[in-house]
C-alpha cells in the first residue's frame, strides 16, 4: 500500500508541475497568484513556483517568497483552478500519467528531496534511434523512418517507477503547436 500511495503521489506531483509549466509566467499579476494558491493547494513546493516564476520578465524573488508565504492550505483557490488555467494555455490531461516531469534517479545525492527533470533536459541526454536498437529489430521494423525517434544511452541512470530506462526507444509527444510535452519510453523488455 505504501509503494502504491508513493507512486501516485509521484504521479500526481508530475501532473501538477506539466500543469504550471503549461502557464506562461509572464501571466497578469491576479492569475500569477491564483496559478501560486493552486499549486501550493495541489502540493507544490515553493522552490518549484519560483522556478517557474523565475522565467518572467517582472520576477522578483522577495516578492515570491512573500506571496508563496501568504498561501494558507484549504483556504480559497484549489488545485482545480491550476489545471483549469493550464488547459486555457493547451494542457491536456492524462488521466494520471506525467506529461512533461520524469523523475530521474541518480547514483549522486541530490541537493533538493526529489530531482525532477523536463523532458526536454531527458530528450538532449538521447541518442539518434537505429534499426539496431532492440525494440525495432524484435518488430522487424528497419524500414521505418527514424528521424524522430531517440534512445537513451546504455549507462544512463534515468529510472521510471524503480525501472531502468537505460537502452530505452524514445518517442517524443508533442503538443499541436509542436513543442515537446513528454516522451513515451519502450524498454528493451518490452513485448
Amino acid at each position: 500500500m505504501g509503494s502504491r500511495h508513493a507512486m501516485s503521489n509521484t504521479n500526481h506531483i508530475a501532473r501538477v508541475l506539466d500543469a504550471l509549466r503549461t502557464i506562461p509566467p509572464d501571466i497578469p499579476r491576479d492569475t500569477w497568484v491564483k496559478v501560486g494558491m493552486a499549486f501550493h493547494a495541489a502540493g507544490g513546493s515553493h522552490e518549484d513556483f519560483d522556478h517557474w516564476s523565475a522565467a518572467g520578465a517582472t520576477y522578483k524573488p522577495k516578492e515570491c517568497l512573500a506571496t508563496w508565504r501568504s498561501f494558507k492550505s484549504g483556504k480559497g483557490i484549489g488545485a482545480g483552478t491550476l489545471f483549469a488555467i493550464a488547459r486555457e494555455h493547451g494542457y491536456i490531461e492524462t488521466r494520471g500519467l506525467p506529461q512533461v516531469g520524469v523523475i530521474a534517479k541518480s547514483s549522486k545525492p541530490s541537493a533538493s528531496p526529489r530531482a525532477v527533470m523536463s523532458a526536454e533536459e531527458v530528450w538532449k541526454r538521447c541518442v539518434q534511434a537505429t534499426n539496431a536498437q532492440p525494440y525495432i529489430s524484435q518488430k522487424n521494423a528497419s524500414g521505418v523512418p527514424l528521424d524522430f525517434l531517440r534512445v537513451l544511452p546504455a549507462g544512463d541512470s534515468l529510472c521510471i517507477a524503480g525501472e531502468s530506462m537505460a537502452g530505452a526507444l524514445v518517442v517524443p509527444v508533442c503538443r499541436l503547436d509542436g513543442t515537446l510535452s513528454s516522451l513515451q519510453f519502450i524498454t528493451p523488455s518490452s513485448p
